[in-house]
């Protein structure tokens, strides 16, 4: 197939894809959740699953970009050999494309250095990461040591200070003394990853409840965030702990965690006024129809912290000084991923006079398509 032919056919499968995921809207609006937020915000649904697709839980945010995950209530050890959907969309919910990985995905990143997407699947056993160029949809897939060095698979990446930071899920020991986060970097040859250990399950951390240093004993390692000012969080779900990474992979690395009164899954923090909220609602496997992507909009503080919490379905405002949720959101069946998305617009900031008349001059060139623009420019 010639590239002419191969785009006409790709420009065919993308305006498909976009009808079905009308199709979807359609068909499942109807049975959202019956949802309640705080005086000064408002929900409403962001996108539906697309048809063929249901729980979605991972999302990532790029720019003007979402990338959301739906595992498909698949086995998150891979052992069902199936595949999972990554979906594209706009940031007013239109659907741009989407990608098929093996096995379960829950965990999804976008590289900040060179835009590429990676994909995590299998967070219980038998992990692989798949990076993805949205552009041109090319795919490397890459595999894990086996077994892996704490016995089970891995969950979520952070990108920071120029490192792969991955969450080690599923532990097999109790107490748990194997590596709960590492580092990650691709084979310089091959195709499996090589790790390095960062944080042990059993580390030592101070204690912001207690102010005391205790063992940790971390049983599952699930979502890693970033903090305002640069540390690497990781939560402990069930253990029902926020953990705080200062300097992480370096001998100034320092530990500390707070103890949470909810099983918590994703935290993020609200980067300006100017953001809403999105909150994946994986459903329940007994009931597929209920998952969805939810925009929550309102007063929201740069800074602060906000959770998903799947045993109440709700989404809080996050303490971290004390770890007590506070309910924003309410009435979501299992939700589990969440990201802000900025609505503040960028300007461009020409360095002198000269270069905001020369960008306004070519922007005027393009509107007027003048034959004076034509022969001057």
């Amino acid at each position: 197939m010639n590239k002419e032919s191969a785009g006409k056919l790709s420009k065919v499968i993308i305006t498909s894809s976009a009808l079905v995921a009308i199709l979807g809207w359609s068909s499942q609006k109807a049975v959202a959740a019956p949802l309640s937020v705080q005086p000064g915000y408002n929900v409403s649904v962001f996108a539906p699953n697309p048809a063929g697709s249901s729980a979605p839980d991972s999302i990532t945010v790029s720019g003007n970009n979402v990338f959301i995950g739906y595992g498909d209530f698949h086995a998150p050890d891979g052992s069902d050999s199936l595949n999972s959907t990554v979906v594209e969309y706009s940031t007013s919910g239109q659907l741009l494309n989407s990608f098929t990985v093996p096995g379960h995905n829950d965990g999804l990143r976008v590289n900040p250095t060179d835009g590429q997407l990676w994909a995590l699947s299998n967070e219980d056993a038998n992990p692989i990461l798949t990076i993805i160029n949205p552009s041109t949809g090319g795919q490397t897939q890459y595999t894990f040591p086996s077994p892996t060095p704490h016995g089970g698979g891995y969950d979520d990446l952070a990108f920071l200070n120029g490192q792969v930071f991955i969450s080690a899920s599923n532990p097999a020991s109790d107490p748990n003394t194997a590596p709960a986060v590492a580092s990650l970097t691709l084979p310089s040859s091959g195709n499996t990853v090589q790790l390095t250990p960062v944080l042990a399950g059993n580390a030592q951390s101070f204690d912001k409840t207690t102010n005391q240093t205790v063992s940790l004993n971390l049983q599952d390692p699930d979502s890693l965030g970033i903090t305002p000012q640069g540390a690497l969080t990781l939560d402990g779900q069930s253990d029902q702990q926020l953990v705080f990474i200062q300097n992480p992979g370096t001998t100034q690395q320092q530990v500390s965690n707070i103890d949470l009164t909810a099983q918590v899954d994703d935290t993020v923090n609200a980067p300006t006024a100017n953001s809403f909220l999105l909150v994946a609602d994986t459903g329940k496997s007994s009931q597929p129809e209920n998952g969805a992507v939810y925009k929550i909009s309102g007063n929201f503080t740069p800074g602060t912290t906000y959770a998903a919490e799947n045993q109440t379905g709700q989404v809080g405002i996050l303490d971290p000084g004390t770890g007590q949720l506070t309910p924003l959101a309410t009435g979501f069946v299992s939700p589990h991923g969440a990201g802000f998305v900025s609505t503040t617009q960028s300007v461009p900031e020409p360095d002198s006079v000269l270069g905001m008349l020369v960008f306004g001059g070519v922007l005027a060139c393009f509107k007027l398509s003048s034959s004076w623009c034509k022969r001057y420019n």
